[in-house]
């Protein structure tokens, strides 16, 4: 699980990598809150469907801009990050 300072770096790794691919520095705030959230939520043991699902769109290389389909569980979320988009039912 991510400590104090560990949150603070992939807080500062999102901010950078989100500002070097958008060039817009409120956008890249957001994402730096969104990862800040998603290691908070790990740290404390929280599966939740919207968070699972955040991270999801992340991790598909993509910014979240429309309503989430939510994850249930962990499970779901280990399953779509192993096999691609299309072949997750």
């Amino acid at each position: 699980m991510p400590n104090d300072a560990d949150i603070e770096e992939i807080r500062r790794i999102a901010y950078e990598k989100s500002f070097e691919a958008a060039k817009h520095s409120e956008l890249a705030a957001y994402v730096a809150d969104d990862f800040e959230l998603i290691a908070k939520s790990l740290q404390s043991g929280l599966d939740d469907e919207w968070l699972n699902s955040l991270f999801l769109t992340y991790l598909h290389g993509s910014f979240p801009h429309t309503k989430l389909t939510l994850k249930k569980s962990g499970l779901e979320l280990l399953m779509e990050m192993l096999l691609p988009e299309e072949q997750f039912v």
